[in-house]
């Protein structure tokens, strides 16, 4: 995850280069981001860093103070690049930040992870162990009809099981905060447009959900060992669909 400082002021608007599609870019992803053209994908979806000092490897620590602006200004600038969608998965105690971040919010969706980990150390924490992600959903523009996709739920909770290190396959834990792949293919099959962006592309999960719903993907990724090993995944991933 992209776990650099980042400038809380207003997202850039300028013509700007189109970024390459299927690409990984290695670095902090608003310094890339501002030079692309507003609208320049037609999904995005993410999962920001939850500020709750997870270790991602040298130099990147996942504990700021300035969180709160520093999550608004990711909400602003995914509604400045995409199109026809953004989807932000959050913790729950920052929903409310989320929310007002997003110009175009339109709903709450939510993942169940019935798999959850550290759940005694959850419970001490919170009271109850919590099994589910809050994912915002944003319309940047204007509202449209969802598409009609065989297998992808068309309901605001999505049940994945979540990735775990004794696990084989998709949900083999290679990050740190790393996603399922059931858990985002509903939302980038069903959603209207041909080009999904992450900025905090982790171990490649958007890329593999946007490959198995026949989808272009872009993404962006600070930590050099995190890209190489999205980047096997996604070249492992393309090998099996040439393989139909």
């Amino acid at each position: 995850s992209n776990l650099a400082y980042m400038d809380v002021s207003q997202p850039k608007s300028k013509p700007g280069i189109a970024p390459k599609l299927n690409k990984i870019y290695t670095g902090n992803y608003i310094d890339i981001t501002s030079d692309w053209p507003a609208n320049c994908v037609d999904i995005a979806i993410t999962s920001p860093p939850f500020n709750v000092g997870k270790n991602y490897g040298f130099k990147f620590s996942d504990k700021r103070m300035n969180y709160s602006n520093w999550l608004t200004t990711v909400g602003c600038e995914l509604e400045r690049l995409a199109k026809n969608a953004v989807y932000i998965f959050i913790n729950q105690d920052n929903m409310w930040t989320v929310q007002k971040s997003l110009m175009g919010f339109h709903q709450w969706l939510f993942w169940h992870k019935p798999n959850s980990v550290a759940a005694g150390r959850n419970a001490k924490r919170f009271g109850w162990t919590r099994t589910i992600i809050p994912i915002a959903m944003s319309w940047p523009h204007n509202t449209m009809e969802m598409d009609k996709v065989p297998g992808a739920t068309t309901f605001d909770l999505i049940s994945a099981v979540g990735p775990q290190t004794n696990y084989n396959g998709d949900l083999k834990r290679l990050h740190i905060a790393q996603d399922p792949v059931d858990a985002y293919r509903p939302l980038i099959a069903r959603t209207p447009g041909n080009i999904v962006f992450d900025p905090f592309m982790g171990s490649g999960t958007t890329a593999i959900a946007s490959i198995r719903s026949g989808k272009e993907w872009i993404g962006c990724e600070i930590n050099q060992e995190f890209v190489d090993t999205a980047n096997k995944r996604i070249k492992d991933e393309t090998k099996q669909v040439n393989l139909f």
